[in-house]
């Protein structure tokens, strides 16, 4: 509550602190798994980096299992083997690999919800992989639930959220940010503010800085930097996990307001972050928008030819270690087509 009500970060790790402590204090019990679940989940994805929730959630699970507790136990898992490596940028393929085992324990036990986000996100690594049938569309082969508005606004809110980012990676960028506009922050309301809001928050204010470049609609740029502003609030607050969201908004405002230099440091600012975080999934896609960036007519980007296919090439190395294989294809031609017109050598 005071996270989400009144934006109290600090009130709602201390709250989380006391929890743990009191549950370090008794022994293992059918409630240890609940704790671990909210309080990483909800409070200290605020205050320390992602990855470092993955371990507790590994915890957790056990902990559930042995104890009885089959519902918490089992979102601890779900956050264990999927979610928490998904939206860190790690590897596609392993995360992909344990859905299934993820998906069929969870039908024996009869959790629909947990079975509903673990399809949503399976067929997610599969649009990114490239092996739905249509990779730009989160309905698929494994997830296509028809679903009631008013009944589950949750499941309606995160299915919009992985359709902008899905839209955002195969570079929709228009269409991504009419549902962005639509959805506005009604994804972290209705969470309360799960982790997976931050980056609900940047895919939002990217497609729309994306898009307000493609068309030069000014209602784009206005929602874009309501989502640049919120990733900033919560810099400021001192959440690890979004300053490598803010710092690529920042290059795309910065960009927009026509500060090129700005921009262009601003984007290896964050390309820097997000590699060294480990978020394989950014470092691809800020090096894409960075060349994307430095693609631009005008003196300032004259005689960039070198950057340009640099960034391309990092955005493909990117890619294939996370596991986009259409991406990899897709910046692929980009280079090809980009050396060729700049009379590049082929091995550029």
């Amino acid at each position: 509550i005071a996270k989400s009500e009144f934006g109290d970060f600090s009130t709602a790790v201390v709250l989380a602190e006391t929890a743990e402590l009191l549950q370090h204090r008794v022994r293992e019990n059918f409630q240890t798994a609940g704790s671990l679940f909210l309080a990483y989940t909800y409070s200290f994805a605020w205050k320390f980096q992602l990855q470092s929730l993955i371990n507790p959630m590994r915890i957790g699970y056990k902990a559930g299992m042995r104890a009885g507790n089959i519902d918490y136990g089992y979102w601890c898992l779900l956050n264990y083997y999927v979610l928490l490596p998904l939206y860190t940028g790690k590897p596609l393929g392993p995360i992909l690999a344990r859905c299934p085992e993820c998906l069929y324990q969870m039908e024996d036990y009869q959790l629909e919800d947990h079975c509903f986000y673990t399809r949503l996100s399976w067929q997610t690594c599969l649009n990114l992989t490239g092996q739905a049938q249509d990779p730009m569309q989160v309905h698929g082969g494994i997830f296509n639930d028809n679903m009631d508005e008013e009944i589950i606004p949750l499941r309606i809110a995160t299915v919009k959220e992985v359709q902008v980012e899905l839209w955002v990676i195969y570079g929709a960028y228009e269409q991504a940010a009419n549902l962005a506009i639509e959805c506005g922050d009604s994804y972290g309301k209705i969470s309360n503010l799960t982790f997976m809001c931050m980056a609900d928050t940047f895919y939002r204010g990217l497609a729309l800085y994306a898009a307000y470049r493609d068309t030069k609609r000014g209602k784009y740029k206005k929602h874009g930097k309501r989502a640049r502003k919120k990733l900033a609030m919560w810099e400021k607050k001192g959440v690890p996990g979004v300053v490598h969201y803010h710092a690529l908004l920042s290059a795309e405002q910065a960009a927009v307001d026509k500060k090129y230099k700005d921009a262009d440091l601003l984007y290896q600012k964050a390309v820097e972050l997000a590699a060294s975080a480990g978020y394989l999934n950014c470092a691809a896609l800020f090096n894409e928008r960075y060349a994307d960036f430095l693609q631009q007519n005008g003196p300032y980007f004259e005689s960039r030819s070198d950057n340009v296919v640099f960034r391309l090439g990092e955005s493909m190395r990117y890619y294939r270690e996370w596991g986009a294989v259409l991406k990899v294809e897709t910046i692929g031609k980009k280079k090809m087509i980009y050396s060729s017109k700049m009379n590049l050598p082929r091995g550029a």
